[in-house]
């Protein structure tokens, strides 16, 4: 500030004294200290130091706002979600490597009967036909499993217990107990069929089974196939071998086969797509 209050000084005093004609060459008399100083001033950098400054500044603020994203990427990956949906409640990770599901279902019924019930194997009744809760999950993507007991008909048994490997979707292995691919009835889920009871048909095939089985789907999901090898059990049964404890009392084993065609899934007549075809072999011991 001194030396700008000197320059101004020196203009006026030789505008008042010399004029306008001295004015110029007392300004081209400066000296060189006071250019020096005026050279140093805030103001003075060059176009292109400022655009190189604005770059660095531009270059600051984008990588803050990767790392912001990247962050908060990070986060989200990490955090949890929980929701519903048809399926029942869930709790799962925001990339579904890993998923918990909780769900289930109960069916009530009743049996009454005309006339004598005097006799002992006749009586009129209610009863909690199926009480099914169902835990079933995903680990690490491609490790799935599911647990189900049911608590109806005053009993605590244990209907499906297994868990899988669904890495490809047309190779995909299950273990554990579950429902054997026989019967297209038996393999839909009691929540879906219309009565609470099942055809008489389904007294001859078994209920679940405990084994190992292939499955997959081909062809654009229009040809399904099951493999599998189980303990074997009687008709219309879930315990295996004949024995309550569920242990296997001899050394045969189930062999089933079975093929489930959909060949016009996906055409524009919809009462094609419901066409199907398929074949089921059962070879049981013996």
């Amino acid at each position: 500030m001194r030396t700008v209050r000197c320059l101004v000084m020196t203009g006026l005093f030789v505008l008042v004294v010399g004029g306008p004609g001295e004015l110029l060459a007392a300004d081209l008399q400066i000296p060189s200290e006071l250019k020096k100083n005026f050279q140093g001033m805030p103001g003075s950098k060059t176009l292109e130091e400022r655009l190189e400054e604005l770059e660095q500044k531009q270059r600051v603020a984008d990588r803050l706002r990767e790392l912001d994203q990247q962050r908060e990427d990070r986060l989200a990956k990490e955090a949890l979600v929980v929701g519903a949906d048809q399926n029942g409640v869930f709790l799962r990770s925001a990339n579904r490597a890993f998923e918990l599901r909780f769900a289930g279902y109960a069916q009530v019924g009743g049996r009454f009967f005309f006339g004598d019930t005097t006799q002992s194997s006749v009586t009129n009744t209610f009863e909690v036909r199926r009480f099914r809760p169902i835990l079933r999950g995903t680990l690490y993507r491609y490790i799935s499993f599911k647990l189900m007991p049911d608590f109806g008909q005053g009993q605590v048994r244990l209907m499906d217990g297994y868990i899988g490997f669904d890495y490809w979707p047309a190779l995909r292995l299950r273990a554990g107990k579950f429902k054997p691919p026989v019967s297209l009835e038996r393999l839909q889920s009691s929540a879906d069929i219309m009565f609470i009871e099942r055809g008489l048909t389904e007294n001859l095939v078994p209920n679940r089974d405990i084994g190992v089985q292939l499955f997959g789907d081909l062809i654009e999901n229009r040809l399904a196939y099951q493999v599998g090898v189980f303990n074997g059990v009687r008709d219309d049964t879930s315990t295996t071998g004949g024995s309550i404890t569920g242990f296997d009392s001899n050394n045969d084993k189930d062999y089933t086969v079975r093929l489930f065609a959909q060949p016009f899934l996906g055409t524009d007549v919809e009462w094609l797509q419901r066409a199907t075809g398929g074949s089921e072999r059962y070879l049981g011991p013996g």
